[in-house]
């Protein structure tokens, strides 16, 4: 049976504390904050409510850092940008009241060159969301370190419904291969990604008793039409931001809020749509 929400408001030395009875979670914004800022959504993955006008958030909301706010669920995300066009992520806190603001920053390892060694591939990957744009990633390893052939190969292994599967990735000289509809494949039947967890990178020598597991992570591929949409409502509030200003925004984004990178991926996929986008939005200004 499900609780009404139920919000008690105690004032004490002008400080107003709110306590809840439910299973949502009511998170206060930075109101602490000499500053007043005003946010402005341009990602939102969940329902989000701003407690002070009682308005959902929807991309291109705007409120104020001072606003209060009810995620529903613990996995609720915003993306922000403020005033200054800096950005951020939004999370709910793990206790109440509060919530996490993150700034989102260009702190992050594309992997410019090969993987050489396991050491490379940990560093990489381990224990991290890994970015896949479009349907399929290639990653270069070295030859010596990890030959590719019918007897030497890398695994994904997953866990589905209680069942550990094991996915024999493809391989084009020394780039091993991750293909989205082979990953999600079971007896011939795709299956949902959302199903799966537990995901782990082994490498494969017949001449070894045992596969070697390199990594745990998790492959992220994020849904085409979402994200294109989220890149374009980035786009309109910092409409006055210079080409590589934008570009560094939207690599900056895709890693806080989707994961870790390939370089040849990233690239392709903003080359593919980051101008076209621009365009769109230029477009769309001129009427």
């Amino acid at each position: 049976m499900k609780k009404n929400h139920i919000f008690f408001a105690v004032a004490a030395m002008g400080v107003v504390f709110f306590l809840s009875f439910s299973n949502a979670a009511f998170l206060k914004t930075a109101g602490q904050e000499k500053d007043e800022k005003t946010f402005t959504v341009f990602m939102m993955r969940g329902k989000i409510q701003n407690a002070y006008t009682r308005e959902w958030l929807r991309p291109l909301s705007k409120f104020s850092s001072k606003d209060k706010l009810m995620f529903s669920a613990p996995t609720d995300r915003l993306g922000l940008v403020d005033q200054q066009q800096k950005s951020y992520i939004a999370k709910p806190a793990s206790r109440l009241p509060g919530y996490h603001l993150k700034a989102i920053r260009g702190v992050w390892n594309t992997r410019p060159g090969k993987i050489n060694s396991y050491f490379d591939f940990r560093q990489y990957l381990d224990g991290k969301d890994f970015l896949i744009l479009g349907d399929s990633v290639s990653i270069e390893v070295g030859r010596k370190e990890f030959p590719m052939d019918s007897r030497r190969f890398f695994i994904i292994q997953y866990h589905w419904k209680k069942e550990v599967i094991n996915k024999r990735l493809d391989h084009s000289g020394n780039r091993l291969i991750i293909k989205r509809d082979k990953l999600y494949q079971v007896d011939g039947q795709a299956i949902e990604a959302s199903e799966v967890d537990d995901y782990a990178f082994y490498y494969y020598n017949d001449s070894i008793p045992e596969s070697k597991r390199i990594n745990r992570f998790t492959p992220i591929f994020p849904q085409k039409d979402s994200l294109l949409k989220e890149v374009q409502t980035l786009l309109k509030i910092v409409d006055d931001a210079p080409r590589d200003t934008l570009q560094k925004m939207v690599e900056n984004y895709l890693f806080e809020a989707y994961g870790v990178p390939e370089k040849n991926n990233l690239a392709w996929w903003m080359d593919t749509h980051l101008d076209a986008l621009i365009d769109k939005r230029n477009q769309a200004q001129d009427k």
